[in-house]
């Protein structure tokens, strides 16, 4: 049997922000992007619009875009620089 090896600059990390976490979990993830960052992998964060925006901001589903482009903000100043989002325009 074959193996595939693919470069590291292939494969993304994606801390998983939302699944099956609280609040609290969450946040410490977003908080430590650079630390996930160092492993030398890309890093995916998919934050558009997701419950722990609400929960900071106060605010329905309709109303997380400026809680989600902060949260984008934050974690590229931290070192992801793949992001999965709903609303592509504003993002950009």
């Amino acid at each position: 049997m074959s193996r595939l090896v693919l470069p590291r600059s292939h494969l993304i990390l994606d801390p998983g922000i939302g699944f099956g976490k609280v609040l609290s979990h969450n946040l410490s993830l977003l908080n430590h992007i650079e630390k996930i960052k160092k492993l030398g992998f890309n890093v995916l964060v998919g934050l558009s619009r997701k419950t722990m925006i609400g929960d900071v901001i106060k605010s329905t589903v309709e109303e997380r875009l400026y809680g989600t482009m902060g949260a984008n903000a934050s974690a590229y100043s931290k070192g992801a620089r793949i992001f999965r989002v709903h609303d592509v325009r504003p993002a950009c």
